[in-house]
């Protein structure tokens, strides 16, 4: 059984965002301003062993982060969408030959995440 668009939806746009049918795109806030929880989510799906729809959503979730500023990427991301989360994702999505492609997407980007995270904190060392 799929979880449904609109139940999904909530936990990826939040609650006060606008429908996918509006055109607007999900913004790069974060999750907190968004009223959202991607990872509650992400729980989810990992708990009832859909890793095609996890490693999915942590793909979209870690690359729309890298559309924010340094400062909101700080603020926002890492909080919200803890880095073990992520890996326990990549680990799970490892353990699934069908989903190789989907692994190694996630693991290039988590390490894009970890360069980003790194930059991200010198410059905001150097503003300080």
């Amino acid at each position: 059984i799929r979880l449904p668009q609109w139940l999904a939806a909530r936990f990826v746009r939040g609650r006060n965002a606008p429908s996918s049918s509006s055109g607007e795109r999900w913004s790069a806030k974060g999750m907190a301003a968004r009223d959202a929880n991607p990872a509650a989510l992400l729980r989810v799906y990992l708990a009832h062993n859909r890793l095609e729809e996890a490693a999915r959503l942590a793909i979209a979730e870690v690359a729309a982060s890298r559309l924010a500023p340094a400062t909101e990427r700080a603020r926002s991301c890492a909080s919200w969408f803890p880095e073990p989360l992520l890996r326990h994702t990549r680990e799970r999505v490892r353990e699934v030959g069908a989903l190789e492609s989907l692994g190694e997407e996630l693991e290039r980007l988590l390490e894009q995440r970890n360069r980003t995270a790194e930059a991200d904190s010198a410059k905001l060392a150097a503003m300080a």
